[in-house]
């Protein structure tokens, strides 16, 4: 546990504590992560929407939207980057506007290699692909 105690009781209250004490580095690996992201779609000429994220806001993230019509609905691709124990994460789900069935096809990462990355990249590709 990362207190050292042997009853994880106080694990949650201190990693609450530092991320408190510490939002420069949620900022700083969000923001990181998504000036990748935003030049990856970028240089593939794909249009977006984007939200950035937050100074000062320990629990901050960064959203990205990428809408198109598909069969005479509309789908976004939604994705979220957050920070998660100093590595960015990234939530995608593709959502279909005006459907009861929401959520088609989620995605959850850690993107801090590579090799995630790529993944990142594929599941986008299918997304603009289909």
């Amino acid at each position: 546990m990362n207190s050292g105690n042997p009853e994880p009781a106080d694990d949650l209250s201190l990693i609450l504590s530092l991320k408190k004490s510490n939002t420069d580095q949620a900022l700083d690996v969000v923001s990181d992560a998504s000036s990748w992201l935003k030049a990856q779609l970028n240089g593939a000429k794909i249009d977006y929407h984007y939200t950035p994220c937050s100074a000062g806001d320990p629990s901050t993230f960064a959203m990205f939207s990428v809408t198109k019509g598909h069969h005479g609905a509309v789908v976004v691709l939604d994705m979220k980057v957050a920070e998660i124990n100093a590595k960015p994460f990234i939530f995608a789900q593709v959502l279909q506007v005006g459907s009861r069935h929401g959520q088609l096809f989620p995605f959850f990462a850690d993107i801090s290699t590579d090799e995630s990355k790529q993944n990142l990249l594929h599941y986008i590709g299918d997304f603009l692909l289909v």
